[in-house]
């Protein structure tokens, strides 16, 4: 007990001479929707959370805001030919928040906490191509026998499995960064859930935490470059907060389409980005809509320019999956190259008929369904009129469950519906960002949909001998997206963000909705 409340009373100490050194940086303030419960990165699933975790801790490798990926943490990673081996050379001179040095064990042991039996991490789906960690999960191998080894403390070996052309990505996300073993056991079972159980390995420490903030303050010990500002505030549930943007009593944040006119006047900078799909998604793991052939059905009853009839100008109607803001990687669209996709024609006879036959050949009646949507007024306008064609062209009863931000997040993860609104954006700037999203391993999956063709498809997209063949590769996967009826594209959403107007060197992704502030001033 002594052993544990020193560590605890150091992590402490550590950060409060963190707090007390400032060298009178800016000081940032953000506001975030809501409360943060957990920054345990194996388990942080709030994008609130991810944020935080973006800017004081560090993985191997990192998202930059165009989406690439580049090496954090790791200095040096070598890939070996046939896809299976990862070799990373640490940074020189990295250090947890208490002091101590960051090693490769350390992240050999978060990599080995994905895997619990007992409690697995959310995110363990994209991480089973490590070689055991099926088995480890499974419960017939130990956790030592995973494909992660230190082999001193600046070189740790990944060994796959499989190869898989979407690992990077995982990399650079918060449940494959480190965490020190000793700590972790000393806080015995609070790791993550309160500001002195969470040691922090980025350019800034975790300082305060409280229902109404949290606190960031710029780690001087960080070995990763110059932490230009002071200190990061981040608000929880303060009033209006686009009104707080506008009024300078916030430094940055997403605004509204019909604020852009004021935030002009108030001299805000802001970029526009159409980096999101919304559509329908049918949940395969659910009946009925495991049969494809109903999922048609009921598709071919919708008329995509009436369900968007009502939707503010800067949500356009879409038929594709792939937004057109993804680019290539070279300076073209990846829509413009590919264009267009397959679009169900709108006939609502056939799609009745279809589903007339499906349920007499099952001896079945067409259960009431229910959509999941957020509490957004336009997806509730669209929702409605969706509601109202099904009833007219195919007599299907549909209810409409509209939920807060934080839950209806939460049923999505756990496939907890029947069919969802759903918006549909990749984590960086790549077709295969976005189609990756619906391979069969990926936690993000939200229809269910497992479909080994189209794995294969994506998979041969990083093994692309060319621009021209990936994109040739990508346009196959998204038609078979459209012809599964695994996600039926409703429109665009395009995405403002604003930042005052003297601020400078903010980092922010459209792609992911991360912000940077290492290298931000004002």
């Amino acid at each position: 007990m002594k052993r544990r409340f020193l560590a605890l009373l150091l992590a402490a100490a550590a950060v409060f001479l963190l707090a007390a050194c400032g060298k009178g940086g800016d000081t940032f303030r953000y506001d975030i929707g809501a409360r943060v419960t957990n920054l345990d990165p194996q388990f942080a699933a709030q994008q609130e959370a991810k944020l935080i975790l973006a800017n004081c801790m560090e993985g191997l490798l990192r998202q930059t805001g165009e989406g690439e990926i580049q090496p954090a943490a790791a200095e040096m990673v070598e890939v070996s030919p046939d896809g299976l081996t990862y070799t990373f050379t640490l940074r020189k001179g990295l250090t947890w928040s208490d002091g101590e040095p960051l090693t490769a064990h350390d992240f050999v042991f978060g990599f080995q906490r994905l895997f619990d039996r007992e409690v697995p991490s959310p995110f363990v789906e994209d991480f089973l191509c490590i070689r055991n960690s099926g088995a480890i999960l499974a419960g017939n191998f130990s956790a030592d026998l995973l494909g992660v080894k230190a082999v001193d403390d600046r070189t740790l070996v990944i060994t796959l499995e499989q190869a898989n052309p979407f690992f990077r990505m995982a990399l650079a996300t918060p449940a494959a960064m480190p965490c020190r073993k000793d700590f972790f056991e000393e806080t015995r079972g609070r790791y993550g859930l309160d500001k002195n159980a969470l040691l922090c390995c980025g350019p800034f420490a975790l300082t305060g935490w409280t229902d109404e903030k949290v606190t960031l303050v710029a780690r001087e010990d960080y070995s990763g470059g110059k932490v230009l500002p002071e200190a990061v505030v981040f608000y929880i549930g303060r009033e209006d907060p686009r009104q707080l943007l506008l009024e300078g009593k916030a430094d940055a944040g997403a605004i509204e389409e019909e604020l852009l006119q004021q935030a002009a006047e108030a001299g805000l900078n802001y970029t526009a980005c159409d980096n999101a799909v919304w559509g329908l998604v049918f949940n395969q793991n659910r009946e009925p809509f495991g049969d494809a052939q109903l999922r048609r059905a009921l598709q071919m009853a919708l008329d995509r320019s009436f369900v968007t009839g009502t939707l503010p100008e800067n949500c356009p109607v879409t038929a594709a999956v792939i937004p057109p803001s993804i680019g290539l990687g070279d300076g073209r669209s990846y829509r413009e190259t590919a264009g267009a996709v397959l679009d169900p024609v709108y006939t609502p006879e056939a799609g009745r008929t279809l589903l007339r036959g499906l349920l007499e050949e099952a001896e079945a009646e067409m259960p009431v369904l229910t959509l999941l949507l957020p509490e957004e007024e336009y997806c509730m306008a669209c929702a409605g009129l969706i509601q109202q064609q099904w009833q007219q062209n195919l007599s299907v009863y549909l209810n409409l469950e509209t939920l807060p931000a934080e839950e209806y997040a939460r049923r999505l993860t756990d496939r907890d519906y029947d069919i969802a609104l759903v918006e549909v954006r990749s984590p960086v700037n790549t077709p295969a960002g976005v189609l990756g999203r619906f391979m069969a391993a990926s936690s993000e999956n939200p229809a269910g949909y497992a479909n080994p063709e189209f794995d294969r498809t994506v998979a041969q997209m990083a093994e692309a001998a060319d621009v021209e063949k990936m994109v040739e590769l990508a346009a196959l996967a998204e038609d078979m997206l459209i012809n599964d009826a695994v996600i039926y594209p409703l429109f665009l959403s395009t995405s403002y963000f604003a930042t005052g107007e003297s601020v400078r060197g903010l980092e922010y992704s459209p792609y992911s909705g991360q912000v940077w502030f290492q290298n931000a001033t004002k």
